[in-house]
Protein backbone atom coordinates (compact mmCIF):
# COMPACT_ATOMS: atom_id res chain seq x y z
CA UNK A 1 0.00 0.00 0.00
CA UNK A 2 1.65 3.50 -1.00
CA UNK A 3 0.99 6.86 0.62
CA UNK A 4 -1.32 8.67 -1.27
CA UNK A 5 -0.35 12.52 -0.21
CA UNK A 6 1.74 14.68 -1.89
CA UNK A 7 4.92 15.08 -1.16
CA UNK A 8 4.89 18.92 0.03
CA UNK A 9 1.57 17.53 2.18
CA UNK A 10 3.02 14.65 3.79
CA UNK A 11 5.85 17.39 5.42
CA UNK A 12 2.65 19.48 6.24
CA UNK A 13 1.09 16.37 8.31
CA UNK A 14 4.60 15.84 9.76
CA UNK A 15 5.12 19.05 10.59
CA UNK A 16 1.87 18.94 12.26
CA UNK A 17 2.69 15.99 14.26
CA UNK A 18 6.24 17.46 15.53
CA UNK A 19 4.77 20.43 16.54
CA UNK A 20 1.90 18.62 18.83
CA UNK A 21 4.66 16.09 20.68
CA UNK A 22 6.62 19.40 21.26
CA UNK A 23 3.71 20.78 23.02
CA UNK A 24 2.92 17.62 24.82
CA UNK A 25 6.60 17.28 25.66
CA UNK A 26 6.76 21.15 27.12
CA UNK A 27 3.70 20.75 28.66
CA UNK A 28 4.50 17.66 30.61
CA UNK A 29 8.17 19.33 31.87
CA UNK A 30 6.23 22.56 32.78
CA UNK A 31 4.04 20.27 34.71
CA UNK A 32 6.31 18.34 36.16
CA UNK A 33 8.63 21.69 37.66
CA UNK A 34 5.61 22.84 39.06
CA UNK A 35 4.66 19.47 41.44
CA UNK A 36 8.48 20.06 42.02
CA UNK A 37 8.33 23.42 42.85
CA UNK A 38 5.24 22.77 45.00
CA UNK A 39 7.17 19.60 46.75
CA UNK A 40 10.08 21.27 47.90
CA UNK A 41 8.68 24.94 48.55
CA UNK A 42 7.79 23.81 52.28
CA UNK A 43 11.65 22.47 52.85
CA UNK A 44 12.94 25.83 51.27
CA UNK A 45 10.50 27.79 53.69
CA UNK A 46 11.92 26.19 56.26
CA UNK A 47 15.43 26.92 55.72
CA UNK A 48 14.88 30.58 54.73
CA UNK A 49 12.90 31.34 57.88
CA UNK A 50 15.53 29.35 60.21
CA UNK A 51 18.70 30.52 58.72
CA UNK A 52 20.46 33.41 59.94
CA UNK A 53 20.55 36.48 58.05
CA UNK A 54 23.58 38.60 57.22
CA UNK A 55 22.08 41.22 59.31
CA UNK A 56 21.48 38.81 62.17
CA UNK A 57 25.34 38.51 62.92
CA UNK A 58 26.04 39.28 67.22
CA UNK A 59 27.93 42.33 67.41
CA UNK A 60 30.33 41.95 70.36
CA UNK A 61 29.03 43.03 74.16
CA UNK A 62 24.79 41.73 73.22
CA UNK A 63 24.83 40.41 76.81
CA UNK A 64 20.66 40.30 76.45
CA UNK A 65 21.39 37.67 73.10
CA UNK A 66 24.59 35.77 74.92
CA UNK A 67 22.93 35.58 77.98
CA UNK A 68 19.74 33.69 76.42
CA UNK A 69 21.28 31.64 73.93
CA UNK A 70 23.70 31.00 76.98
CA UNK A 71 20.63 29.64 79.39
CA UNK A 72 19.23 27.35 75.56
CA UNK A 73 22.30 26.19 75.90
CA UNK A 74 22.53 24.89 79.75
CA UNK A 75 18.72 23.63 79.24
CA UNK A 76 19.83 21.57 76.64
CA UNK A 77 22.57 20.34 78.65
CA UNK A 78 20.96 19.35 81.32
CA UNK A 79 18.35 17.67 79.31
CA UNK A 80 21.19 15.47 77.14
CA UNK A 81 23.63 14.94 80.07
CA UNK A 82 21.99 11.74 81.51
CA UNK A 83 21.88 10.04 77.88
CA UNK A 84 24.88 11.17 77.81
CA UNK A 85 26.27 9.50 81.05
CA UNK A 86 24.01 6.26 80.59
CA UNK A 87 26.29 3.40 81.11
CA UNK A 88 24.90 1.12 78.81
CA UNK A 89 22.52 1.21 76.23
CA UNK A 90 19.54 -1.02 75.25
CA UNK A 91 21.43 -1.93 72.05
CA UNK A 92 24.25 -3.24 74.11
CA UNK A 93 22.11 -5.12 76.66
CA UNK A 94 20.25 -6.46 73.89
CA UNK A 95 23.05 -7.51 72.07
CA UNK A 96 24.58 -9.21 74.91
CA UNK A 97 21.57 -11.12 75.32
CA UNK A 98 21.77 -12.22 71.84
CA UNK A 99 25.46 -13.26 71.45
CA UNK A 100 26.55 -16.48 72.18
CA UNK A 101 23.06 -18.69 71.56
CA UNK A 102 23.57 -22.08 71.83
CA UNK A 103 22.68 -23.78 68.51
CA UNK A 104 19.19 -24.74 67.95
CA UNK A 105 17.87 -21.68 69.71
CA UNK A 106 15.76 -19.30 67.23
CA UNK A 107 14.57 -15.56 68.33
CA UNK A 108 11.24 -14.64 67.10
CA UNK A 109 10.84 -11.46 68.81
CA UNK A 110 11.94 -9.26 71.84
CA UNK A 111 10.46 -6.68 73.89
CA UNK A 112 12.35 -3.89 75.83
CA UNK A 113 10.44 -1.65 78.82
CA UNK A 114 12.63 0.78 81.55
CA UNK A 115 12.93 3.47 83.56
CA UNK A 116 15.45 5.43 85.31
CA UNK A 117 15.23 2.34 88.34
CA UNK A 118 15.09 -0.88 86.11
CA UNK A 119 15.26 -2.63 82.69
CA UNK A 120 13.02 -5.07 81.77
CA UNK A 121 13.80 -7.38 78.40
CA UNK A 122 11.51 -9.92 77.53
CA UNK A 123 12.66 -12.64 74.79
CA UNK A 124 10.15 -14.92 73.04
CA UNK A 125 11.58 -17.81 70.61
CA UNK A 126 11.77 -21.62 69.98
CA UNK A 127 14.04 -24.11 70.63
CA UNK A 128 14.90 -27.19 68.92
CA UNK A 129 14.83 -29.22 72.87
CA UNK A 130 14.21 -27.91 76.51
CA UNK A 131 18.13 -28.51 77.10
CA UNK A 132 19.08 -25.78 74.61
CA UNK A 133 16.65 -23.16 76.64
CA UNK A 134 18.14 -24.14 80.07
CA UNK A 135 21.49 -23.88 78.36
CA UNK A 136 20.87 -20.53 77.34
CA UNK A 137 19.40 -19.75 80.34
CA UNK A 138 22.77 -20.43 82.19
CA UNK A 139 24.60 -18.80 79.70
CA UNK A 140 23.01 -15.60 80.30
CA UNK A 141 23.08 -15.95 84.13
CA UNK A 142 26.61 -16.76 83.78
CA UNK A 143 27.43 -13.36 81.81
CA UNK A 144 26.35 -10.97 85.09
CA UNK A 145 24.74 -8.17 83.20
CA UNK A 146 21.23 -9.33 84.31
CA UNK A 147 20.20 -8.54 88.29
CA UNK A 148 17.68 -11.56 87.25
CA UNK A 149 17.46 -14.06 84.55
CA UNK A 150 13.77 -16.19 84.86
CA UNK A 151 12.20 -18.53 82.61
CA UNK A 152 8.20 -19.68 82.83
CA UNK A 153 8.60 -23.46 84.48
CA UNK A 154 6.35 -24.78 82.08
CA UNK A 155 9.05 -23.62 79.11
CA UNK A 156 11.71 -25.78 80.80
CA UNK A 157 9.65 -28.48 81.14
CA UNK A 158 8.70 -28.45 77.51
CA UNK A 159 4.52 -27.74 78.40
CA UNK A 160 4.41 -25.05 75.70
CA UNK A 161 6.35 -27.20 72.79
CA UNK A 162 9.62 -25.85 73.07
CA UNK A 163 8.28 -22.24 72.72
CA UNK A 164 10.15 -19.95 75.53
CA UNK A 165 10.09 -16.64 77.25
CA UNK A 166 12.98 -15.62 78.70
CA UNK A 167 12.70 -11.99 80.89
CA UNK A 168 15.98 -10.23 81.98
CA UNK A 169 16.11 -7.50 84.42
CA UNK A 170 19.11 -5.29 84.36
CA UNK A 171 21.26 -4.05 87.56
CA UNK A 172 20.95 -0.49 86.46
Amino acid sequence: MSNVLPVPEQKRVWATYRQRFISLISIALSILAVIAVVTLSPSYLLLALNHPESSDVKVQGDTATESADAAKTQTLITTLLPIALATSSPVELIAAALDGRPDGVVVNRISYSGDSKQKTIVIYGSALSRENINSLRKELEAKGLYKSVSVPVGDLIGASGNQFTITLVTNN
